[in-house]
């Protein structure tokens, strides 16, 4: 009884000491207004002034702005946009970590209950303001100027207009960072986004090469991706969804111009090179974004830059030229470049002949069997191995539906039925020590060249299959001696 009660106190001394504490905290914080009710924010450095507001809303919560397409793409987006010197969106992180910081500014001490030391702290005309309006009103409801570090590197001078003239010293320096911010530093640098990938149902290349015209077609089918212009191909699974990882990852290092109209021809946008356009479900239904890019240019001092523009947005931007590589895909890239994969459960026949051997095993019964040549053993972990990597074996390079001339004598076949498929490949000799060809029989055929070095791995599981078959050697019996009994 006497323990219980004991705890009962230590509780509530606790828990009086947790109340104490937050409420010495509330009072230590130097704006006690909810920010976030704000309808305008004027933030004033020595780059200049620019100002944000609240991006309006229909009467169900979306937004109806110029920006609203950009809500279904991103996968965070802030309620607030800039309105001056440029409507732009904004950097999600820029807005939220000044709102954080100002939420939590606390007072280590007051300097000063007057303005007149204002200069000596910096003060009077501040690296940075930022000022807060109610909707429709161009007086601030607060306004908090920010001034120079203190000596100690520890703290900011700071006045807080709903406190009066008074100047504080804050307990941290995490707002100075923001007095070098440019417009730039503000805006959102995406170039476009989808919130899942695996959304993504289509998407079309057309490139203008030296005036002559090229398309790509992909299109999702199922969960599978399947090339049908220029020719109908499979598509490689991971090549396009890291071509769409990649432009989703695409920021903008500048912003050229403001005016996609006017400015067009200078940037080389008015007869674009190359044109996406990317098709993708979102809770609103079926969306479709295009992207126009200029030609690389060849002049060094420009070579930096890539410039491109979307169909919908006002504004040119400037990405690095490093991304060309990644953006500007041809048909052999796309490409299914594994043309044995299938399912491995779904395989039931294995037919392989190389030189002189034939091989051929069968699932029964869920159960593998040897039927060339007929053998009872069977090596259930070695099929397993070599199946794997049978589907997993990936070529070095499409190189299209007609056989090159200098491809040489047969090395190896092979055919496996997999469910209702069946699919056969045939490896060649080539001109070069170090690959291999393939052909993959269809309609039409398709051609790769492998890494030989990637075959003979390959070529070590076949033989070390045929070797399971092969009888054990008899062993030779020992002569033992008989011993000759004495006498």
């Amino acid at each position: 009884m006497v323990l219980c009660g004991l705890t009962i106190v230590v509780w509530k001394h606790r828990k009086g000491e947790e109340a104490t504490k937050s409420k010495k905290e509330e009072e230590e914080k130097l704006i006690k207004l909810d920010l976030g009710i704000s309808e305008r924010m004027a933030v004033t450095t020595a780059n200049g002034k620019v100002v944000f507001e609240k991006r309006p809303k229909d009467e169900k919560g979306k937004y109806t702005d110029l920006f609203a397409p950009l809500s279904l793409e991103l996968d965070s987006i802030s309620e607030w946009m800039m309105v001056s010197p440029v409507k732009a969106p904004v950097d999600t992180y820029s807005i939220k970590s000044i709102l954080d910081n100002l939420k939590d500014l606390k007072s280590e001490k007051t300097i000063s209950d007057t303005e007149e030391n204002a200069v000596e702290y910096n003060l009077e005309k501040p690296p940075l303001q930022i000022d807060f309006f109610d909707k429709g009103s161009n007086t601030p409801k607060l306004a908090v100027k920010v001034g120079d570090e203190n000596s100690a590197k520890s703290g900011l001078y700071v006045q807080v207009s709903n406190i009066g003239p008074k100047i504080f010293l804050t307990t941290s320096t995490s707002l100075d960072s923001i007095k070098n911010r440019s417009v730039f530093d503000w805006r959102a640098k995406e170039v476009i986004g989808f919130k899942d990938v695996k959304k993504v149902k289509k998407v079309s290349f057309e490139y203008n090469r030296k005036g002559k015209k090229e398309k790509l077609l992909v299109l999702k089918e199922g969960n599978e991706w399947k090339i049908r212009e220029p020719k109908k191909l499979p598509g490689d699974d991971s090549a396009v969804e890291g071509f769409l990882g990649d432009l989703k990852s695409l920021r903008a290092t500048e912003f050229v111009s403001e005016d996609v109209k006017k400015d067009s021809a200078k940037f080389g946008l008015s007869k674009p090179f190359a044109k996406f356009l990317i098709v993708f479900d979102s809770d609103l239904g079926e969306q479709e974004r295009k992207i126009f890019f200029a030609e690389p240019v060849k002049k060094e001092k420009d070579k930096k830059n890539l410039y491109l523009m979307r169909e919908d947005l006002p504004y040119i931007f400037a990405i690095s030229e490093t991304n060309k590589e990644k953006l500007f895909k041809e048909l052999k890239q796309l490409v299914m470049k594994k043309p044995l994969h299938v399912s491995q459960e779904s395989i039931t026949q294995l037919w392989l002949s190389k030189a002189e051997e034939e091989l051929e095993v069968v699932k029964k019964d869920g159960k593998w069997m040897f039927t060339k040549p007929k053998s009872e053993s069977v090596n259930e972990f070695r099929i397993s191995s070599l199946l794997w990597k049978l589907i997993d074996f990936k070529a070095d390079e499409y190189v299209g539906d007609k056989q090159p001339p200098k491809w040489g004598k047969q090395k190896l076949a092979i055919r496996i039925q997999a469910a209702d498929k069946t699919k056969e490949a045939q490896f060649f000799e080539t001109e070069k020590a170090d690959t291999l060809g393939a052909k993959v029989v269809g309609e039409p055929p398709l051609f790769f060249l492998f890494k030989r070095t990637d075959y003979e791995d390959f070529i070590k599981a076949v033989d070390g299959l045929i070797e399971t078959l092969k009888p054990s050697p008899t062993p030779t019996p020992s002569v033992t001696e008989t011993a000759t009994p004495s006498p």
